[in-house]
């Protein structure tokens, strides 16, 4: 069993739940749904790989500066502002700028997630993404990284389709996607006509089937791990998105 999260500080309203399995070659999803922060422990138990949507630290240079900092000695913080190396590694790969959890109310998520990842660990899931051999693990996601990069498998216009989450046209984007994305990856749903109604009703849904995604592509060992400063990317957490030998029959 994987899952993926699409987790908010709104607990019960805007984190979504996606669970499913792999029967054969058609991943199967059973379950959709939003989610309290406390339920989605127990309703991702047994599973192999959980990816969550949610930047799991903060660049080592910002806490570095924060602990040096006080508001009467101020010190001349560097320049630019400080990044994750996931975050650069993101933008140069597929020309997108991850939110930065260390300005946007991201951080906020990031807060609140350290509780459901130090539980996740306790429960003897591996968090560190240099630790790839472990047999269960939570991953960090970034849906609209596995959009694009599935997007460039299919050829398809990912500069239309990252548009989404707001604005008119952003429904109908998100029935594209499932058309796009999830019906030709043989994604199955045990309930697909309100699967695809939330989907187009909250993006966060939709967030959450990506995530899976993800998650499904980290247990087949087509991601891309972190291949150099492997301790900086241990506590910053890193960004998982399919790689091309996911699904790469989508460019056909």
């Amino acid at each position: 069993m994987i899952v993926g999260v699409d987790f908010a500080t709104d607990s019960g309203k805007k984190t979504w739940i996606a669970r499913g399995k792999r029967d054969k070659n058609e991943l199967v999803i059973d379950l959709l749904a939003s989610v309290a922060h406390k339920d989605i422990l127990g309703l991702a138990k047994g599973a192999s790989v959980i990816g969550i949507d949610v930047p799991f630290g903060w660049p080592i240079r910002f806490k570095d500066a924060l602990q040096r900092y006080r508001a009467d000695n101020p010190v001349t913080l560097q320049a630019p502002f400080p990044e994750r190396l996931t975050d650069i590694n993101i933008r140069n790969k597929l020309n997108l700028t991850p939110l930065s959890v260390a300005a946007q109310l991201i951080g906020r998520c990031t807060w609140e997630a350290a509780r459901l990842l130090a539980e996740a660990k306790s429960a003897d899931y591996c968090i560190n993404p240099t630790e790839l051999t472990k047999k269960r693990s939570v991953i960090e996601v970034y849906p609209k990284a596995t959009l694009c990069s599935l997007s460039r498998m299919a050829k398809a216009d990912f500069n239309n389709l990252q548009h989404y989450k707001k604005g008119a046209g952003a429904p109908a984007n998100r029935g594209k996607i499932c058309e796009l994305v999830l019906r030709r990856l043989s994604i199955k749903f045990e309930d697909p006509n309100k699967a695809c109604q939330d989907m187009q009703t909250h993006h966060d849904a939709l967030d959450a089937a990506l995530a899976l995604v993800t998650a499904d592509a980290f247990s087949r060992g087509e991601v891309l791990p972190p291949l150099q400063n492997a301790d900086q990317a241990a506590q910053e957490g890193w960004i998982y998105y399919p790689a091309d030998a996911y699904a790469k029959w989508l460019a056909n």
